[in-house]
């Protein structure tokens, strides 16, 4: 009994750490709008663009991930997770072409959200705690996303002005690969597949991706 409340907590504790810093690196993006425009000679549909996609690309992929940590475990997900967001910020530092900005602030960031935030931290941190103890857990994870937007943006604000943006997006990168070494440690217990379960196709043919909790997106969509 000792054992699996110490198992839950340390997912608790990983997840709120991973999703901290996803949600508080990607909070600070819109800083980066004025210094990039400027410098590259970029007008500011191009970075708008960039994260518009990112915020599509995120969404579209966050039931695909949910499924993946359920069949294949948490870690792996956001270990790939973490290194596309950091190679997507670090390449978003050197970005000097709309095309350089659309993949990696748009594809590999959006990509590497789906993989570290709320459809698989929050099946993961399912998975480990009893059901009684479950909102509460998810309560926690989720204030720490919502913690760490607010911690990070003076920060990454910080860096803005000391370093440059180019600097500032590499150091952003830099922290963002903790992602890994943090997901590699998130050993969650996947879900054996049931014959209830409903496979994504089915699933996504029956309902909206917009309707459906991320609990049940990352606990109950095996592929």
């Amino acid at each position: 009994m000792y054992a699996l409340r110490r198992h839950a907590l340390l997912i608790i504790v990983l997840g709120s750490l991973v999703i901290s810093l996803a949600m508080g690196l990607r909070h600070g993006f819109g800083l980066f709008l004025e210094p990039m425009s400027s410098d590259l000679g970029w007008g500011r549909e191009v970075f708008a663009f960039a994260l518009a996609l990112q915020n599509l690309i995120w969404g579209l992929a966050q039931p695909f991930s949910g499924a993946l940590a359920d069949r294949f475990g948490a870690a792996r997900i956001v270990t790939l997770g973490g290194l596309l967001y950091a190679l997507g910020l670090a390449m978003m530092g050197l970005s000097e072409t709309p095309a350089g900005m659309s993949v990696s602030a748009g594809l590999l960031i959006g990509l590497g959200l789906s993989g570290t935030t709320f459809s698989v931290i929050l099946g993961a941190v399912g998975r480990a705690v009893a059901p009684e103890k479950r909102s509460l857990a998810m309560g926690i994870v989720s204030a720490a996303g919502s913690f760490g937007q607010f911690a990070m943006l003076p920060g990454t604000l910080g860096l803005l002005e000391w370093l440059g943006w180019s600097t500032a997006l590499l150091v952003m990168g830099a922290l963002g690969a903790l992602m890994v070494p943090l997901g590699g440690m998130l050993r969650d217990r996947p879900t054996p597949r049931q014959a209830s379960d409903l496979s994504l196709r089915a699933a996504s043919s029956s309902y909206s991706i917009s309707s459906v909790p991320y609990g049940r997106l990352a606990g109950r969509l095996p592929l």
